[in-house]
């Protein structure tokens, strides 16, 4: 499983709407250490998905690579 996130840190609006208040955090980091924990699950940061193409296939673009999932 993949997880696309055009920020270059996860977490939208707990990073700018939410900084200030430490609860929120807290309930961030919670969030992340359990992403994190799943071996199952890749996060990519800075991705946008560009297209979605006839033949079932999903452009992805960092700004180091394209990716075709």
């Amino acid at each position: 499983m993949l997880v696309a996130d055009e920020q270059p840190r996860p977490g939208g609006s707990l990073n700018w709407q939410w900084a200030a208040v430490p609860e929120a955090q807290g309930h961030r980091q919670e969030l992340l250490t359990k992403v994190t924990a799943l071996a199952n699950l890749e996060l990519r940061c800075s991705t946008q998905a560009a297209g979605c193409y006839a033949d079932h296939w999903v452009a992805l673009v960092d700004p180091r690579r394209l990716t075709k999932l």
